[in-house]
């Protein structure tokens, strides 16, 4: 019993994420509209080491990711994201 009700809601998944892709396609296709995510909204690495520079000195001198991230009012993932730019 358990395998049928599986089985239907794997056919319903399925149909769902064909639904959205063909959807995706008329829409990017057909009328010419954008998905994703907005062109222009990505920053650079200069100017996205520039605007966190305090977060980078912190992270140079040696302070943890989540003390960072509360002395500077960002996230975590933020203070991650500059910790990954300063090292690359």
């Amino acid at each position: 019993m358990i395998a049928i009700i599986a089985q239907f809601a794997q056919m319903e998944r399925s149909t769902l994420i064909e639904r959205i892709k063909s959807g995706m396609n008329r829409a990017k296709n057909i009328e010419g509209k954008h998905c994703g995510r907005p062109k222009g909204s990505k920053i650079e690495k200069g100017k996205f080491l520039k605007k966190y520079r305090g977060v980078a000195e912190d992270l140079q001198a040696g302070i943890s990711t989540r003390k960072v991230a509360k002395i500077h009012g960002v996230s975590v993932n933020t203070v991650l994201k500059v910790k990954k730019e300063i090292s690359s």
